[in-house]
């Protein structure tokens, strides 16, 4: 498994978390830190390419509607 938190220019988190999962149905955290809205991506032995592959698709939506 590896598990990575990388900073997202998004002024809502939560917003952005339920936009992921309401419009894409992807389950991924955003978390607040330090002042920063970080997304937390963890890839397991059943997440495929075509997990990662949705989840960069989606991004876009995901930071033009936060």
């Amino acid at each position: 498994a590896q598990m990575v938190s990388l900073p997202v220019p998004v002024t809502d988190g939560e917003a952005a978390q339920r936009f992921l999962y309401d419009e894409r149905r992807i389950e991924v955290p955003v978390i607040s830190w330090n002042g920063r809205w970080l997304l937390r991506i963890s890839v397991q032995g059943y997440n495929t390419r075509a997990d990662i592959d949705a989840l960069l698709e989606a991004l876009p939506g995901c930071l033009s509607t936060t």
